[in-house]
């Protein structure tokens, strides 16, 4: 999917939601990016860490033009959570 049909799916409820408290849009919206960074990962065969990291690095920039739109999510959080998740990332993240 494309940012602006993630924007048109969540930013509306996002929104809503940071006025109550409430988080259920946004992690539904990581859910279903981190959700892509496997399957792009899966249909382009990454076998190496630098693959990984590619897909990685093109899923975040979709994240935060997506944030761009909805000010309220915090920038570069794909990128965050996948190098708290894989931390051999850190290493070759530029």
């Amino acid at each position: 999917m494309k940012a602006k049909d993630y924007i048109e799916k969540y930013g509306t409820a996002i929104s809503t939601e940071v006025e109550t408290g409430e988080t259920e849009s946004a992690t539904k919206l990581i859910s279903e990016l981190l959700a892509e960074i496997l399957s792009i990962s899966n249909s382009r065969n990454c076998k190496t860490t630098e693959a990984v990291l590619a897909v990685v690095k093109e899923v975040n920039q979709k994240y935060n033009a997506i944030q761009r739109d909805i000010p309220c999510l915090k920038p570069n959080a794909i990128k965050m959570i996948m190098l708290d998740r894989m931390p051999e990332l850190k290493a070759i993240w530029h």
